[in-house]
């Protein structure tokens, strides 16, 4: 009965979080509680500037409370970037915390110790405490932390280039964000997504989550993080020296100023100009970031200014860039433990391994005091099941009869268009035998022409049906095109994640077709995106407006709007739908 009771308190822990909110409820002063909301809502800025003016006056208040406000200030500096150099403060406030707790308290403060390490150049360190810190977050519903951290892990993996260790935390990331309804770090799980996929050079997959993570930039108003999203997209570009899309991409951001690295744009117009074979642009580029960028960034315009002065017989010079590129080197040589945590790595799934053993067996022993309760829900289970498979059943020979419907009519359209193309032919061959009789040549050939078109159009048409039928059937056998169909019976809402995986199938099976149609409109975005994703796969308008939370009107609005952007202001919504299905 332990397991019961466990869970009722879990439950019931998780109604009362609901009802009463996530603030704090430690007696804290009012100022630093307003700073902590700051933080939560990313607004680092002002945070650091109230704790400035507050912590010169806070130093006759207890102990609890400067702990409190210490773990706040390294809270915002990291948030606003601020490069951590000493670990002393933060050992200080993960001693007091392990000794006195609160227990939220204790796993921020391994989060943000685990964040100085990271910055002090010790991933091993790092890691050690961001997986405590996750560790600890394993029972909680604290989304946006867990998915905040398996960010951070997964970064650090990247940069230790242990990219398939890395890909797991990223997708786990997302898969909270999503949860919890997080737009803004959807932002960095699509770039993470697309900086991991440039690396395994699946050139689809990087532009995918780039254009991805860059519309809902844009959507939400969020210049600095387009503008870094941009720059990494057209780095991506020139790997596959595709400057023109690059030097697009960058004309959209090149007027934004809210930035704080110059050095990763300078690195980007480098590359461009060298490409472009303008090597004294180049050349500049890579001054400037050789001024502002990190380790990183100095090796590669090391680097590359050692070659041109090579190349130019400057050699004094290039022996001068090139003890600085070796300099560069050794400092992420220092940087890098890739060993080391896969070592760790391995080490923590060992232990959870043994862990989930360890608890497997205890849950053995107390089955053996639940299996009269067990049997019980069984029964009630079973009942419940069989009544919703026979709805289920109902609802799916409905469905089934709807799309039918909606297969034949479109059927029927091309039919229509095939027995027209019919009777011209006919016509064309009473007008040849009549020529036949009169033996016009001329007139002749140009009536086989027309006939031979004739009959070319309607074997494409043939092809074409054939092929979508084809590719139709295989997506409506799918679980996801039945569970948009269902919801749309149950009225229920489609979430992120939703579209996210039907976006994926319709992708697969459609030759990239979200991309493509970018590609034919650019300034679509991801809602309109969602709309076609819903027609392709033959929901109506009213319950697209169902699914997306909208009123048919704005539905119908959205598709007149599309289709005129698409098709010129002379066409109809029944032309846009007619493209997307066929598109």
């Amino acid at each position: 009965m332990k397991r019961t009771y466990s869970t009722f308190m879990i439950l019931a822990g998780l109604l009362l979080h609901l009802l009463g909110g996530c603030n704090r409820t430690y007696p804290y002063p009012d100022t630093l509680l307003e700073v902590d909301q700051l933080l939560n809502n990313r607004q680092a800025d002002s945070a650091l500037i109230l704790l400035t003016h507050y912590k010169d006056t806070a130093r006759h208040y207890d102990l609890s409370t400067q702990m409190y406000l210490n773990l706040l200030m390294i809270k915002a500096q990291d948030k606003c970037y601020i490069t951590h150099t000493s670990d002393s403060l933060i050992n200080v406030i993960v001693d007091y915390y392990e000794k006195h707790g609160p227990e939220d308290l204790l796993t921020e403060a391994y989060y943000m110790k685990g964040s100085v390490y990271e910055e002090m150049g010790d991933p091993v360190r790092s890691m050690e405490y961001f997986r405590k810190a996750l560790d600890r977050l394993d029972q909680t519903d604290e989304l946006l932390l867990k998915g905040l951290i398996c960010s951070r892990i997964g970064t650090l993996y990247m940069y230790q280039a242990l990219y398939e260790e890395a890909l797991p935390f990223f997708q786990e990331a997302c898969r909270y964000h999503l949860l919890a309804g997080d737009s803004v770090s959807l932002i960095y799980d699509f770039g993470n997504f697309g900086r991991y996929y440039s690396v395994k050079k699946q050139k689809d997959s990087v532009f995918f989550y780039f254009h991805r993570s860059w519309e809902i930039a844009k959507d939400l108003h969020l210049l600095r993080k387009e503008k870094v999203i941009v720059e990494e997209m057209a780095h991506s570009y020139l790997d596959y020296k595709d400057t023109k899309m690059a030097r697009f991409v960058l004309d959209q951001v090149k007027n934004i100023k809210e930035y704080d690295d110059p050095s990763f744009t300078n690195n980007v117009w480098a590359r461009y100009y060298k490409i472009e074979d303008k090597l004294d642009s180049a050349a500049y580029f890579y001054q400037k970031a050789l001024k502002t960028g990190n380790v990183y960034v100095k090796r590669r315009a090391s680097r590359e200014l050692y070659l041109m002065e090579h190349k130019k017989q400057n050699y004094k010079e290039a022996n001068r860039y090139m003890r600085l590129y070796v300099k560069q080197v050794d400092s992420i040589r220092k940087l890098t433990e890739t060993e080391s945590l896969r070592k760790m790595h391995a080490l923590y799934n060992r232990e959870r391994m043994e862990l989930f053993q360890e608890n497997l067996k205890q849950e053995n022993i107390q089955l053996r005091y639940e299996i009269g309760v067990i049997s019980i829900l069984l029964l009630a289970v079973s009942v419940i099941c069989y009544l919703f498979y026979k709805k289920r059943k109902l609802q799916r020979i409905l469905l089934e009869q709807r799309i039918k419907q909606m297969l034949n009519e479109h059927e029927q359209k091309s039919q229509r268009m095939k027995l027209d193309n019919d009777q011209k032919i006919l016509s064309l061959e009473k007008q040849l035998e009549v020529l036949n009789s009169e033996k016009d040549d001329l007139q002749k050939k140009i009536l086989n022409a027309e006939k031979e078109l004739l009959q070319k159009q309607n074997d494409t048409i043939a092809a074409e049906n054939a092929k979508q039928a084809a590719l139709m059937e295989q997506l409506k056998q799918t679980d996801i095109y039945h569970s948009f169909h269902m919801k749309v019976q149950a009225k229920e809402k489609a979430s992120a994640k939703d579209f996210v995986d039907l976006g994926n199938l319709i992708d697969s099976l459609f030759n990239n077709f979200s991309v493509r149609f970018h590609d034919l409109c650019p300034s679509v975005n991801s809602t309109d995106i969602c709309m076609c994703y819903l027609i392709k796969i033959g929901i109506s308008p009213i319950d697209i407006a169902s699914l997306q939370l909208h009123t048919p009107s704005a539905i119908s609005m959205a598709r007149k709007r599309l289709a005129r952007k698409i098709l010129g202001d002379s066409a109809s919504i029944n032309d846009l739908d007619e493209l997307i299905r066929s598109f």
